[in-house]
């Protein structure tokens, strides 16, 4: 404790050479030791803001897999994802299904990424990235999920998946803030396809 006080008052001593107010340095000392818990536990603290998600998202959409699904906020900041394995789920192509997010499905995950800024390339569905940003995330605990199949594949296996959510409950990584989503839709949206 004498240690981190001596350098407290040493970088106040100085902070007229760095432009840094005592109240910024301070922050920065508190922050270091690790005391801030904006994480709730005590591993890797996600890079992105505790800025909760959009409440819509009219975004440029995608997906892949059997089944991955997203779509962006309108900054690009942001990322509704859905994740619902077909196997796992018992979906065949041509069929559609409502779910409760209230229960907890195995083979179904629906969340929000919050990243610091819009990516500047895709997060999803690629297997390179060199915009390592790691988003906070945020997941669904309530909420409606209707999840439609196409009824055929092409010659690739890709078909189509269209997904309607209605009021969601996204809950963030400190369990006490929660926002609701009231509607999100993804239309016609190819997958069936794998990165790589």
């Amino acid at each position: 404790m004498s240690v981190r006080l001596s350098l407290v008052a040493l970088c106040l001593a100085v902070a007229a050479c760095s432009g840094a107010t005592t109240s910024d340095l301070t922050a920065s000392s508190s922050g270091a030791s690790g005391s801030s818990g904006s994480s709730g536990s005590s591993g890797a603290t996600p890079s992105g803001p505790d800025t909760p998600p959009d409440v819509t998202f009219g975004g440029a959409a995608g997906g892949c897999s059997n089944v991955f699904l997203y779509r962006a906020s309108a900054d690009g900041a942001q990322f509704i994802t859905i994740e619902a394995d077909r196997e796992k789920l018992g979906m065949k192509l041509g069929q559609k299904r409502t779910f409760d997010l209230a229960q907890a499905t195995e083979g179904l995950t629906v969340g929000v990424d919050v990243f610091a800024r819009a990516p500047s390339e895709s997060q999803y569905c690629t297997d390179f990235r060199s915009d390592h940003q790691l988003p906070t995330p945020w997941r669904a605990e309530a909420g409606t999920l209707i999840l439609e199949l196409s009824e055929n594949a092409d010659a690739n296996g890709i078909y189509r998946a269209s997904v309607r959510l209605r009021d969601v409950r996204l809950v963030g990584p400190n369990r006490g803030t929660s926002v609701i989503v009231p509607k999100v839709e993804l239309e016609d949206v190819r997958v069936g396809w794998l990165p790589g």
